[in-house]
């Protein structure tokens, strides 16, 4: 089971100001890939550079991300959480171990997350020095097989830095609409060349797009304008290393300078804003890639941000209570809703059950809208008509929300005559639009965007 343990580190920044003390935000996710048994215990091993500022054991937060049905919880006071001190010699040890059993609200299950955060502080290091960052952790389930994973993730310093910010924000009302917000800019020098990469889910369509730059030592804004000031070309569809399929928006920031001399000097930034609608649902963690060039010290500059988006994807199931029923009796059914995808706010669905012969005429219909954020139950009750005719039928319930539709539908016999009823079918669900698999951070080096 080693394999199936997958572990995330990020590290915001992972560049940082050469000759300063930055603050680094660290987050750690270890995820269960596939287990065939529930996870009993789960023990982790996170390290701090040797000169850094570690965390005391009370700073550091704990969360369970349980898949589904989607929820996340904070367990910092369920689990125990020790910081080893061998500063001097190695690295700092913070050694978090989990007893899975004992804390979490439900069993702990493929594709389940233990997330864990905290502050450190970096010494004054010289450009160019880094420091390696290592994570592991082991999993043992109920029949006590154990799995492994290990990486390493590095801090480096430099003497001018290209810092980035990726922000994504839902709207309530309707959670398949967001709003991205990029924010970059420069520290210890000025910066030229600038390019950026920026991932989105294929399909997204993109409105309303905003690019302004602040200059820092005239406190002034200026609107930069597409193949005035910058080019955005059309999407590039393809897929991440770990086979998301994305749409990739490549902007040149030398392209034309009418409106700014194309330079981020210190504390300068680029602000891009715009609104996407996202068709299907899913999780993703989309990333910015941002790169310049440092004039000064004739260095490249590339740095990497993140965003997590969730987008509701409904998993419907039906099921009929009464497969056997006589004219004039009820018919009862169940129609039970996962969000899958992961709630943002409270989704308005619409749920249309329709009783439909064989041959898929509909003889009886209604419909019934409310609410889902996490999971729901409705009862359905269907009073037949006293003249229906024995045969075989289909009961169906179509569920569509925000632009999407799912079904599933079950038969069931009318009258006592002997009339063979199908094998009972699989719940059937389809998606307007296909959605896109579950994202994992994604790690990727762009220097050569430089050049296009």
């Amino acid at each position: 089971m080693g394999e199936e343990i997958q572990i995330t580190k990020t590290l915001a920044p992972d560049l940082i100001l050469a000759w300063s003390n930055e603050t680094i935000n660290v987050t750690v996710d270890v995820k269960v890939n596939s287990t065939q048994y529930n996870i009993t215990e789960l023990n982790i091993t996170d390290s701090v550079p040797y000169d850094f500022q570690y965390p005391q054991s009370s700073e550091i937060e704990v969360y369970y991300i349980d898949f589904a049905p989607y929820s996340w919880v904070n367990i910092t006071d369920n689990v125990t959480v020790t910081v080893t001190d061998r500063s001097g010699t190695t690295d700092t040890e913070i050694e978090i171990h989990v007893n899975v059993t004992s804390m979490l609200p439900n069993a702990f299950e493929e594709n389940d997350t233990i997330r864990f955060t905290y502050l450190m502080n970096s010494s004054q290091l010289y450009p160019g020095d880094n420091r390696t960052v290592m994570t592991n952790a082991t999993a043992m389930d109920t029949s006590s097989n154990t799995g492994y994973a290990e990486i390493n993730e590095s801090v480096r310093a430099a003497a001018v830095v290209l810092r980035g910010q990726k922000s994504i924000y839902g709207w309530p009302a309707n959670p398949q609409n967001v709003t991205i917000d990029i924010v970059m800019w420069s520290l210890g020098g000025p910066v030229t060349d600038l390019m950026m990469a920026d991932y989105l889910p294929a399909g997204t369509v993109m409105i309303n797009m905003n690019v302004t730059y602040y200059n820092y030592s005239t406190g002034t804004t200026v609107e930069l304008i597409n193949g005035t000031d910058y080019y955005l070309g059309d999407a590039i569809s393809g897929y991440l290393p770990d086979g998301t399929y994305v749409d990739v928006y490549h902007y040149n920031f030398s392209y034309a300078f009418s409106n700014w001399d194309g330079s981020l000097y210190e504390n300068d930034t680029i602000n891009v804003t715009y609104n996407v609608t996202v068709i299907g649902g899913g999780s993703w963690s989309l990333p910015t890639i941002i790169a310049g060039f440092d004039p000064t010290y004739k260095q490249h500059i590339t740095t990497e941000t993140m965003a997590p988006l969730r987008i509701p994807i409904f998993d419907v199931i039906l099921e009929l209570l009464t497969r056997i029923v006589e004219p004039g009796d009820v018919l009862q059914g169940i129609l039970s809703l996962t969000n899958m995808g992961g709630p943002q706010a409270l989704v308005d669905v619409m749920a249309t059950y329709s009783i439909k012969t064989m041959e898929g005429n509909v003889v009886m219909e209604k419909s019934e809208t409310f609410a889902v954020s996490s999971e729901a139950r409705r009862e359905i009750l269907f009073m037949l008509p006293e003249d229906m005719g024995a045969d075989i039928y289909t009961l169906e319930g179509l569920v569509t929300y925000t632009g999407r539709e799912a079904l599933a539908s079950e038969t069931f016999r009318v009258g006592t005559s002997e009339i063979a009823i199908p094998a009972p079918s699989w719940n059937t669900q389809y998606i307007a639009i296909a959605a896109i698999v579950v994202a994992t951070v994604v790690s990727i080096k762009l220097f050569t965007m430089l050049h296009h």
